[in-house]
């Protein structure tokens, strides 16, 4: 009796090794995942600050290299691949008192993936908008300006 029992304790020597082996694959995917998720907020994070940074300078009246140049910087302090491009406007106030001049700031880019995924292809878009009242300003027409990471304004 005692040596057949034996018997079946020795087949089921690599029981562990075969489950380790089917549950390996998807423990790596949730771990890529993890890793994955962390750098597309991380990501998403930069491009917030960006903004931010470049319409709070831009309402208080900064002139448009050192906003372009604060964007450029929080942006390619990151893990962009020289995609983002920037875009901001100040618009003057119109003749009505309850319209205040505005600035307002887009900063868009596509993150690249580790993996592609086939529902979300090989980047995901991150853009954000942010828009500010005017405290001063240089000029009294409307003006625009842009920039990519390629072409930097600084």
């Amino acid at each position: 009796m005692l040596k057949g029992s034996k018997a079946v304790w020795h087949n089921r020597r690599g029981q562990a090794l075969v489950e380790f082996a089917l549950i390996a694959p998807l423990l790596l995917l949730f771990l890529f995942a993890i890793i994955q998720m962390g750098l597309l907020f991380s990501g998403f994070i930069s491009v917030e600050q960006a903004a931010r940074i470049g319409v709070r300078e831009a309402s208080l009246g900064e002139h448009s290299s050192q906003v372009g140049c604060s964007i450029y910087h929080q942006l390619n302090g990151g893990m962009f691949p020289n995609t983002a491009t920037v875009y901001w406007s100040e618009t003057p106030s119109s003749s009505s008192s309850s319209n205040f001049p505005t600035v307002e700031v887009y900063v868009h880019t596509r993150y690249p993936l580790m993996v592609p995924l086939p529902f979300l292809g090989s980047s995901i878009p991150i853009g954000q908008h942010y828009t500010m009242v005017q405290e001063s300003s240089n000029s009294a027409a409307s003006t625009n300006k842009s920039f990519t990471l390629q072409n930097p304004p600084c």
